[in-house]
């Protein structure tokens, strides 16, 4: 098992904003605040941000620039970044830059109609008590080409990932936990591949849900230390409704109070995992009756 690396070598900060462009590269952007970071997100640029945390919500929700503006949601603002190309967000050597976020009710970041975006090196949060009903870590709405590596996505986030309408995900090296209604919701999503991460401490219905999804692979991934709401019937660890090509290889599951691991043994590919400690038992990873199953939501 491989386990996630968060070091990221060579990077270089200085104290105030800076943007510089090469001749045949993009805008490159040095941030230590978080009205630094809203202003330089746009298009075929790289934002990389100092050390340390950057809380979006401390910014007035009236601030907006081409590609970034606030949204109204039930306790607060969220930030939404919208019609950008190309863009690359990195945070410090070593010791994870932080975005997060107050409401509880906002998604941390959340991106739409937005193509070809890295994360790499961050940890993004919520920084009140546990939200319901709403309120992502990460959030990606008709978007295509997204890289995830070496980042921490925390709760009280419900999901750490939601995404609808979404192709060409790759999270590696990643972490997902502590989110209140489950690790991962992707509908209409395809070509979506998590290798090197671990998902621990979530809770939840089901912990992935898969909807009308096309080519989701988890490869060398931990799934562990999970739990599902108590007295519900069709709760399962990958929740796969109207979707093909999932497979999960390499993977090790263990210490997860979950009912099921799929609606169906037709459901996920399972190619060399290892299962432990799960509250189901290896002969009984599948329900009798597979007709309680309802189709997962995702409140993107």
């Amino acid at each position: 098992m491989v386990y996630p690396n968060f070091s990221i070598n060579n990077l270089r900060y200085c104290p105030s904003h800076n943007l510089s462009k090469n001749r045949e590269g993009p805008v490159f952007s040095q941030v230590n605040s978080v009205e630094a970071f809203v202003e330089a997100i746009g298009s075929d640029r790289t934002i990389e941000l100092a050390p340390g945390s950057f809380t979006l919500s401390d910014l007035d929700p009236t601030w907006q620039t081409t590609h970034a503006h606030f949204e109204s949601v039930f306790d607060g603002h969220e930030l939404i970044i919208a019609d950008v190309e190309n863009l690359t967000i990195i945070g410090a050597d070593n010791t994870l830059s932080r975005l997060l976020t107050q409401p509880r009710y906002a998604d941390v970041l959340k991106f739409i109609n937005c193509r070809n975006v890295k994360l790499q090196n961050l940890e993004l949060a919520h920084t009140k008590d546990a939200g319901f009903c709403r309120g992502s870590v990460l959030s990606f709405l008709s978007c295509e080409g997204v890289a995830i590596e070496a980042c921490v996505l925390v709760g009280s986030g419900t999901h750490g990932i939601e995404a609808s309408g979404l192709a060409n995900l790759n999270c590696q090296a990643s972490v997902i936990k502590e989110c209140t209604y489950g690790i991962l919701c992707l509908e209409r999503a395809e070509a979506i591949r998590f290798e090197d991460c671990q998902f621990y401490e979530n809770m939840g219905f089901s912990l992935i849900d898969l909807a009308n999804c096309d080519q989701v692979s988890f490869a060398n991934c931990l799934i562990y230390d999970n739990v599902t709401v108590e007295q519900v019937s069709d709760d399962y660890v990958f929740n796969v409704w109207q979707s093909q090509g999932i497979e999960v290889t390499d993977c090790t599951l263990h210490d997860n109070r979950v009912t099921y691991l799929a609606p169906a043994e037709t459901a996920i590919a399972l190619n060399n995992i290892a299962l432990e400690g799960n509250s189901f038992a290896p002969n009984f990873l599948y329900p009798t009756d597979q007709t309680r199953q309802s189709s997962p939501l995702c409140p993107i």
